[in-house]
């Protein structure tokens, strides 16, 4: 809980599948390691420039496609059926070339499920899908410019089959629950070098998050309506960093991040003397934040550095 994660240098929400707004892990990643570049994992105490979270960060960075040769990946394991390709997409003004990146994975579960398949698991099958991609536009004068998005897609129904009498730690016989959650997020990122000791990066992206739930009791071989719960949010991000060498020991660097969320809370319970749902929870409307950050880097060896900011 609390853990703040980055992509590409904006923060986006919880990267996981079935996992409901306002947490910050879940059982399956939709990022896949595959696509991974250079990234870092901070506990306890960060940088300046990482904000608003208070437990850690997690500051990913995806690797760009192939530059020589189109590639072809397929995979299958537990957490999926994957595929992707990658390579050279065309030659800039420059001579160098832009490349991409795509990757797509569905649940294995849930494949085997459609397919007719026993997975052990009863009706409670967990069916989830993501998709990654990546486009990188090297440049000189103009700086570099980068293309990315993730998406993800998760359900899993479980307590549906009354004839199913097993009691598991999943769902306690006498509820039967829907779980919905999803994920989008789609940025472009500029960086321009200003100077071989000057860099400055800026990040834009639209985003949005989803997650519901459907709770409902079992009685006498029937169903009756419980709770609702569905929350949206909407999300735009602007972040800026300049970043200044100045020298192999001391790096300084100062940015601004920009944050407008649009939100939709709702959550209801059934009364069943009225014979219709009672409305607790009820939010509707945008809100803003703004945050800047200035923090120096001293590198006192091989083994000790220090951030102030």
């Amino acid at each position: 809980s609390g853990v703040l994660w980055r992509l590409e240098g904006i923060e986006i929400p919880n990267p996981n599948h079935f996992g409901a707004l306002g947490t910050t892990g879940g059982p399956v990643s939709m990022v896949n390691n595959n696509l991974l570049s250079n990234s870092d994992f901070l506990t306890g105490a960060f940088p300046a420039e990482f904000g608003n979270a208070t437990a850690g960060a997690f500051d990913l960075n995806l690797r760009s496609g192939n530059i020589s040769r189109t590639e072809f990946t397929g995979q299958i394991g537990f957490n999926g059926f994957e595929a992707g390709v990658e390579g050279p997409a065309f030659t800039l003004k420059n001579g160098q070339k832009a490349t991409y990146l795509v990757n797509y994975r569905y649940s294995t579960l849930g494949l085997m499920h459609k397919l007719g398949f026993s997975t052990n698991t009863g009706m409670a099958v967990p069916e989830y899908q993501d998709l990654t991609f990546m486009a990188d536009l090297p440049g000189s004068k103009t700086g570099r410019i980068k293309i990315f998005g993730l998406w993800g897609t998760s359900f899993i129904s479980m307590g549906r089959d009354l004839a199913d009498t097993t009691e598991t730690q999943y769902n306690a016989r006498g509820t039967a629950t829907d779980f919905g959650a999803g994920l989008g997020v789609i940025g472009v990122s500029h960086t321009l070098f200003l100077n071989k000791d000057t860099r400055l990066k800026s990040t834009f992206s639209l985003q949005q998050s989803r997650s519901g739930v459907v709770l409902d009791s079992v009685n006498n071989e029937s169903f009756s309506p419980f709770l609702r719960n569905s929350n949206h949010e909407n999300k735009i991000s602007f972040s800026t960093q300049l970043r200044r060498k100045f020298s192999t020991y001391n790096n300084l660097s100062g940015g601004i991040v920009v944050d407008l969320l649009g939100i939709h809370y709702i959550d209801s319970v059934m009364d069943k003397d009225h014979n219709r749902f009672i409305t607790r929870t009820e939010v509707d409307g945008w809100m803003s934040m703004y945050r800047g950050y200035l923090q120096w880097q001293h590198n006192y060896g091989s083994r000790l550095t220090s951030y102030t900011g």
